[in-house]
Formats: C-alpha cells, sequence, structure tokens
C-alpha cells in the first residue's frame, strides 16, 4: 500500500485532484511548490509517487516535466485524462469589471488566451500553481484580483466564482502521469 503521492501545488489543484484518479481517495499528498521538488521526492524515496501533467490539449506538451522525469531516472506508471474546467474566481464582493489583476499557473494562463484578449486591461500574474492563487486572492481580500483554478480550490478557500468556462475551448485535457522509481 502506498503511503504517498507528492504533487506541485495544494489541496484544490488540478494535481490533487488527478491522485484520486490513480490511487484510493484519501491517500495522503505531499505538496510542493515545484515540479523538480514533487518528483525529486520520489528520486530520493520521501515520497512512494507523484502524480504531475504531462500534456495539455490546449498549451501542449509540459517539456519540463518529462525531463525532469527522465532526469532523475524515474518511471512513467501511467497515464490517465482530467477535464480540466477553470473558473475566474475572486475575494467575496469581487466582480469582472472591478478586476486588475489575474493570477494563476503559467499553463492555466496559456489555457485561457481568449479571455485575455477579450480583456486586454488585466494583467496576468504567474502562480506556483492554480490553487494557490485562488487561496491568495480569497485570503488577501482585494477585489481588484482574481485568480483561475477550478471549482474545487474556490470552495476550499472560501473564493467566488465570477466567471464559468474560461479556458478557450469547452474541451480542455490534462493528461496526469502517475511517476515512480
Amino acid at each position: 500500500m502506498l503511503k504517498t503521492a507528492a504533487i506541485q501545488g495544494i489541496a484544490g489543484s488540478y494535481s490533487d485532484a488527478a491522485v484520486d484518479i490513480f490511487l484510493s481517495p484519501g491517500t495522503p499528498r505531499v505538496s510542493f511548490h515545484d515540479f523538480q521538488g514533487a518528483l525529486g521526492s520520489v528520486a530520493d524515496g520521501t515520497s512512494d509517487v507523484a502524480v504531475v501533467p504531462v500534456h495539455n490539449s490546449l498549451a501542449g506538451r509540459l517539456s519540463d516535466v518529462d525531463s525532469l522525469i527522465r532526469e532523475m531516472n524515474l518511471k512513467k506508471l501511467d497515464l490517465a485524462p482530467l477535464e480540466i474546467r477553470h473558473v475566474l474566481v475572486a475575494p467575496k464582493g469581487g466582480d469582472l469589471d472591478s478586476l486588475r489583476t489575474v493570477a494563476s499557473h503559467r499553463v492555466a494562463l496559456a489555457q485561457c488566451g481568449k479571455f485575455f484578449r477579450s480583456h486586454p486591461h488585466l494583467k496576468q500574474e504567474l502562480a506556483s500553481d492554480t490553487a494557490t492563487s485562488i487561496r491568495s486572492v480569497a485570503a488577501a481580500g482585494d477585489t481588484s484580483a482574481a485568480a483561475i483554478g477550478s471549482r474545487m480550490a474556490a470552495e476550499i478557500y472560501g473564493g467566488e466564482i465570477i466567471l464559468e468556462r474560461v479556458a478557450d475551448t469547452e474541451t480542455n485535457i490534462t493528461t496526469f502521469c502517475l511517476v515512480g522509481r
């Protein structure tokens, strides 16, 4: 039985949701700020496996993740798709008209190009993952800031969903990989 699954991100991230595709719900997760930390914890034996994204239907292949898997001599044990449904989340009381900045992971921002082209005044801000961006925005309470991520993260961290379906297409699939030694 596995003890821990390493993920890049925190509870409410898409990597967190993907763990349940491969492993039993309730499998303990160990959160890391970046892919190198998550995969490194498998390489050094701190975590049993990692669950990481390797491809997105809109943004393409995550070559940095593939490179890290090879460099650390890890094995791709399984692949599975996860439908990504981005929402725009603001603190309570926020609305689309008052926004000035939108934060998220770089890949999530890339999946929402049409949204940003239709709102050119919005400044994109990079965050380590989608759920962390939502947690930060909800906690700060600044109604000029929003984040892109999952409905689950909005619920966990108390953000208000102000726009559904923020990605460029209805079909936004990320392939996740279960990685082991």
